[in-house]
């Protein structure tokens, strides 16, 4: 059985060391009681302490209203206390009824306040109520925060009737929706070392060691991971197709790593952790131990080991996304259009933005990419100065784009200095499509990018073209500063091709998000827009360049249990699933604001700025349908991927 895709998303980041294995007695104690189906803590209703409160599921925030002490009792079945009431569950009234409501109340001992606990293969349990013998659930397969707990006869592969039990004295992080690790492959890169997870010198071959080496980003660096219920992951190599394996199940430390045939066993399945600063910890299920770079070796072939959980920087990782699900980049032409003025320039795969470290002045100021903060070291001015080729000025400095050392070889750094003519301080831009373009150096025929994906680094380098969307760049028109400003109306900023309004992504507040927002498609740089600008019911959503109209301009309002209404702005109606299908490939459409589960849609960070986008009746996401770049693009709906064509910039509209 695998866990429901909430529950993968909402219990990722939970510590591995928390998680109650299956093989071991349930002891006494407190412990945190999480929905396998939505990943929602056992809770009290706003955290009363009134006898008769309802018990509910919430977002995990580990208060005391959603610790639970669970005390065996002499018949074997467990008293289950509120530890912020000191009231017991209890089934209301003693009722043997499906739907039977779960309270809080005196603990007595009555058969209505004992529980049975069922341990599953998985990690997972049921409890049983002892006097009607059903399970406790979560109400009609409810998702959101707040959502009701009910008895229930037993159903087959009913997550919703299945929980796990997280200790409350072990470390446990707070669910975090914005972890980075989704099902999907990386690369897996450790901070300590620098170098990449991957069987010893490429290998294939079965339980051969795992080791880290430098950069090659081949698919023996690439691993799969693959959800397998609980929170954790089954971990493959690309090459080889086998998965990590602590040797013999052995749960010492300083035991090897090795590639082996995934066989549905614990010591082949890890929990992902976060570290902080976008690196996680990867923990063996059956030992509760971290991986690491074993005794801080910084060669290339260091061997990786499990050990003790120290929290060290060789214990961290930080996985890249691989864009091997984006159809292949060809490089273009020349662009047949001469450049000229200010821009930002905008990295694909990192959201970031080509600046001068340190905003310096300085020849050999380094180049690298930020997060957007508009200022002057991220503005760079184009000149054109013959053959298609380009000085790139640095506002701040006033210094140019210079490729260090006039070196031709891959990973020769970038930085700025006084323009003085030479072929490493001259730039072709051709055009890469959906939006985005190559900068390519005069004197090597080598591209600008993030090199080797290295968020963590933030350098800047040449490198010959792959295609990569670390090599890909948007030109994004910068405002005139001296401008004056025009009593807030907004200006469609001008780009080389799809414009985005320069300004950092939005975080969202507690309360989520709120407002108008135009709406970006992260793979084609298009927005969220319905066919023609109609004011028409039923006219559908399409993606297209952006114009920064009213069409494109959409009123995200929260309309609780974590769900949002989209209405558009030019034509007051809401977006919408047709005919509230749950098919892969269901249209996306306006209509009539009416609030039901097909106008409801979750918001789900992505990382780097991005988003996710879910229906709410089917929980399937938003995409650009077909990876389609061009003006008027199908939006439809469909199975989650974690793809680029899923993942959408929410950008305020400003003076809004």
């Amino acid at each position: 059985m695998t866990m429901g895709e909430p529950a993968q998303r909402m219990l990722r980041v939970m510590s591995a060391a928390a998680v109650l294995c299956c093989a071991a007695a349930i002891s006494d104690g407190e412990y945190y009681v999480l929905n396998e189906f939505s990943g929602k803590a056992l809770d009290v209703k706003d955290s009363s302490k009134d006898s008769v409160a309802d018990v509910v599921v919430t977002d995990l925030t580990n208060s005391k209203s959603q610790r639970w002490t669970f005390d065996k009792l002499s018949d074997g079945s467990y008293s289950i206390i509120n530890v912020n009431s000191g009231l017991g569950l209890d089934v209301a009234r003693g009722s043997d009824d499906d739907g039977g409501n779960i309270i809080q109340y005196k603990f007595s001992g009555a058969q209505n306040q004992k529980f049975k606990v069922e341990e599953k293969s998985d990690g997972s349990v049921v409890l049983y109520t002892k006097h009607a013998n059903k399970p406790v659930q979560v109400y009609a397969w409810e998702m959101h925060s707040g959502a009701s707990v009910h008895q229930y006869k037993y159903t087959e592969g009913g997550e919703n009737q299945e929980w796990v039990l997280v200790s409350v004295n072990a470390p446990v992080a707070v669910v975090d929706p914005s972890s980075p690790i989704v099902a999907g492959t990386y690369f897996i890169g450790n901070k300590w070392n620098g170098g990449f997870m991957q069987p010893k010198d490429g290998s294939d071959d079965r339980a051969a060691p795992v080791q880290v080496g430098e950069g090659t980003f081949e698919t023996y660096q690439q691993w799969t991971f693959t959800p397998v219920g609980s929170g954790f992951w089954k971990i493959e190599n690309v090459n080889s197709g086998f998965g990590l394996d602590v040797t013999s199940a052995k749960k010492d430390d300083s035991v090897d790593i090795v590639q082996y045939p995934y066989l549905d066993l614990q010591h082949q399945e890890f929990s992902v952790t976060s570290a902080g600063d976008g690196y996680v910890y990867i923990f063996s299920r059956h030992a509760n131990k971290a991986l690491e770079v074993h005794e801080w070796s910084t060669s290339d072939g260091a061997s990786v080991k499990q050990f003790t959980p120290t929290g060290a920087a060789n214990q961290q990782w930080r996985l890249i996304d691989l864009p091997v699900t984006e159809p292949p980049v060809t490089m273009g032409p020349a662009l047949d259009h001469t450049l000229s003025g200010n821009f930002f320039i905008g990295n694909k795969w990192s959201a970031t933005y080509l600046d001068v470290k340190d905003a310096s002045e300085s020849n050999g100021g380094n180049v690298e990419v930020n997060e957007g903060t508009f200022e002057p070291s991220q503005e760079w001015t184009f000149t054109h100065i013959g053959d298609g080729y380009y000085k790139i000025i640095n506002v701040n400095s006033g210094r140019g784009l210079d490729v260090s050392g006039v070196s031709n070889d891959n990973g020769a750094n970038i930085q700025q200095y006084a323009y003085g003519g030479g072929s490493n301080q001259e730039w072709k831009v051709f055009d890469a499509d959906h939006g985005y373009v190559t900068i390519q150096s005069r004197h090597s025929g080598k591209m600008i990018e993030l090199y080797e994906w290295d968020l963590a680094a933030r350098n800047v380098k040449q490198y010959e073209f792959t295609g990569g969307s670390n090599q890909l760049w948007m030109l994004i028109a910068a405002p005139d500063r001296n401008a004056p400003p025009k009593n807030n109306d907004h200006p469609a900023p001008t780009s080389v091709y799809q414009p985005a309004w320069p300004t950092a992504p939005p975080t969202p507040t507690s309360t989520g998000y709120s407002g108008k927002y135009f709406i970006g498609n992260k793979y084609s740089g298009t927005y969220l827009d319905i066919e023609g600008s109609s004011k028409e019911k039923l006219a559908v959503a399409k993606a297209n360049i952006g114009n920064f109209g009213p069409s494109q301009q959409w009123e995200i309002m929260p309309f609780g249990n974590g769900m949002y209404i989209f209405v558009n702005v030019n034509s007051g109606y809401a977006l919408d699933v047709e005919g509230a299908t749950k098919d892969d490939g269901g249209k996306i459409l306006q209509y009539d604001v009416h609030m039901k589960v097909n106008q409801q849609f979750a918001i789900e960070e992505a990382g780097m700025g991005y988003v996710t986008i879910h229906t709410g009746h089917a929980n399937k996401a938003m995409e650009l349908y077909q990876w389609n770049p061009n003006d008027n693009a199908d939006v439809r709906q469909w199975t989650k991927t974690g793809a680029s064509n899923q993942h959408w910039m929410l950008i305020p509209v400003p003076g809004a």
